[in-house]
């Protein structure tokens, strides 16, 4: 195997094979280095240093993502427990309210998740790393827009609920309108961090917001004005704590920035890619969340609380399999630039492979629990779905680990689009079997179709980016 200087010298030093050097002269070999520094031409290095160099790599990729996991755990803990508590504290319909409100915020967080933090993530280990305190600086400028005009669509959205469901969905959903805007920043401060593979600085927002939202609901209950309004203010105030210390720990430029790189760039990028994410965002909502409004008119508003119950209890695997994600992003795009497509999809099967077990054992786990856990976090409540409903609602998180390491991928080689096709498929096999289930069955059609649409998500995905890897192999 022959190498030219240029091509030994752009290669990572792990990848660099023993070959036979010939027709080179003096002058190419004293040219010809490594990305760090080191002449070829030098003796190999000790198995025992080599060793120990993958150590420390494995080391600090396992570190990196047990931050991730951490911070996510905390503001995804502080959730998980508000709706614990909400649901055993309120009645089926007051809990049923919050629940269909909580599904309809979740559609803005996605949007907002498309047009702002996944290009953040992207764009913020990649293309923009070197200038990263500008490109910063300039998100927060334009953040401002972004953020007036998702509350505005939201309480637009409060007075249509008003006609569509009891009194109480709207006044939920209008709490949440004013609450929501300290809730995403939060998602900005902490893609920030993300996007940089800082997830330990994240994680102490995650532990600001956690011990607020905990405190504020206990003094809500103490008081007895716990309510689903009350409760999406006090996630705001929890949000606007956790903000203010991310910020203060990211280097940005708030100045304007008077150099040749304007908000209107970033912006232009942002748009290229979060196009597609923000059309997947919304297809996306759909398959996981529609149900929420339809069993309402099936199973009531206690239908709603009994399959938001559900979900509560595997919600803990879904935000880490989430918080993976941020860190498998910029992580899946380093592994493209070094190494190219064949490196990435190996690191992608590794995955794989540790995600997809790890859900079902947690799955079992519960399934053997669950008597236990109905008793006590929900004081006997919703055990009436303790059956089948569970066992296919546990199904989905392993699947949706498989779908959320597809979809990083797709997403680190700047393929979105793929990713809104692969959630169409979703979104129309919700919408051909999974809204007849809910009508036919309740909760238990409900779950059916939450399994069936997410299936078709994962084996689209992987369809998708297996042709785009083979196009885009060698």
């Amino acid at each position: 195997m022959l190498l030219t200087p240029l091509q030994v010298d752009s290669m990572d030093p792990q990848e660099i094979p023993m070959v036979v050097v010939r027709d080179l002269t003096v002058t190419d070999f004293e040219n010809v280095t490594t990305p760090v520094g080191r002449d070829i031409s030098a003796a190999p290095e000790p198995y025992s240093e080599a060793r120990t160099r993958r150590f420390q790599r494995v080391f600090s990729a396992a570190r990196t993502g047990s931050f991730a996991i951490l911070g996510q755990a905390l503001f995804a803990g502080a959730n998980f427990v508000a709706n614990v508590l909400l649901a055993r504290w309120l009645t089926p319909d007051q809990y049923g309210a919050f629940a269909l409100a909580y599904a309809c915020f979740l559609l803005f967080l996605m949007l907002y998740s498309a047009c702002v933090y996944e290009p953040l993530i992207v764009f913020g280990s990649g293309r923009y790393a070197s200038r990263f305190p500008d490109y910063f600086g300039l998100l927060i400028r334009g953040n401002t827009y972004v953020l007036a005009t998702l509350s505005g669509l939201m309480l637009a959205t409060s007075v249509l609920l008003s006609f569509l469901f009891p009194d109480g969905v709207q006044r939920d959903f209008m709490a949440l309108s004013l609450a929501a805007p300290f809730v995403l920043v939060t998602w900005l401060g902490r893609g920030g961090f993300y996007a940089q593979l800082k997830p330990g600085k994240a994680a102490w927002g995650g532990a600001f917001y956690f011990f607020t939202l905990v405190v504020a609901f206990g003094l809500l209950r103490q008081y007895c004005q716990l309510s689903g309004s009350t409760a999406f203010l006090a996630m705001g105030v929890a949000g606007l704590v956790s903000s203010v210390f991310l910020f203060s720990r990211l280097r940005f430029n708030a100045k304007r920035f008077s150099g040749d790189f304007r908000l209107r760039d970033v912006a232009r990028d942002h748009w290229s890619y979060g196009r597609w994410a923000l059309a997947t965002a919304a297809i996306a909502w759909f398959p996981d969340n529609i149900y929420y409004a339809i069993l309402p008119g099936r199973a009531g508003l206690a239908g709603t609380a009994g399959l938001r119950a559900l979900v509560n209890l595997f919600n803990p695997v879904l935000h880490t399999q989430v918080a993976l994600s941020a860190v498998l992003i910029p992580l899946l795009v380093r592994r493209k630039q070094g190494l190219g497509i064949p490196g990435m999809v190996k690191t992608l099967r590794t995955l794989l492979a540790l995600v997809i077990p790890a859900s079902v054992g947690y799955l079992a786990v519960l399934w053997s629990l669950r008597p236990w856990l109905f008793k006590l976090l929900y004081n006997g409540k919703y055990r009436e779905y303790a059956g089948w409903p569970f066992l296919l609602v546990g199904l989905i998180p392993v699947l949706t680990g498989a779908t959320l390491v597809l979809g990083s991928a797709l997403r680190a080689i700047e393929h979105p689009k793929l990713i809104f096709w692969g959630y169409a498929t979703a979104g129309a096999s919700a919408l051909i079997v999974g809204l007849p289930l809910v009508r036919m069955f309740g909760v238990i059609g409900a779950a059916v179709g939450l399994l069936i649409s997410t299936s078709t998500a994962t084996l689209a995905l992987a369809w998708l980016l297996r042709r785009q890897t083979q196009q885009a192999s060698p």
